[in-house]
C-alpha cells in the first residue's frame, strides 16, 4: 500500500496496461511505457512503429503509385490551351 500512496500507480519501469473507459464509448485497453529507461522507452517506440506505420512508408510500399500522381491534369487538351 504504502508503494503506490507515496510513489503512483505508474511508478517504476517496463510496461503496464491501462484500461479507459469513457462513458458512450467502448473501454479501450493501452500498453503504456513506464519510467525511462532507455531499453524500456526503445521497444516501446519499435512496437509504435510496426503497429502505426508512417503514411510516407505505406505509400512507398503500393506499386505503381507516386507522391505527384495526383497532380497531373485529366488531359493533355487544357495544357495546350493555356
Amino acid at each position: 500500500a504504502h508503494y503506490q500512496a507515496a510513489h503512483g500507480k505508474f511508478a517504476g519501469r517496463g510496461f503496464k496496461q491501462v484500461t479507459v473507459a469513457v462513458p458512450g464509448l467502448p473501454m479501450q485497453r493501452f500498453r503504456i511505457c513506464v519510467g525511462d529507461n532507455p531499453d524500456d522507452v526503445k521497444q516501446w517506440i519499435a512496437d509504435r512503429r510496426k503497429k502505426f506505420p508512417r503514411k510516407v512508408v505505406e505509400e512507398q510500399k503500393k506499386p505503381g503509385l507516386s507522391l505527384l500522381d495526383g497532380y497531373g491534369s485529366s488531359s493533355s487538351s487544357e495544357n495546350e490551351k493555356a
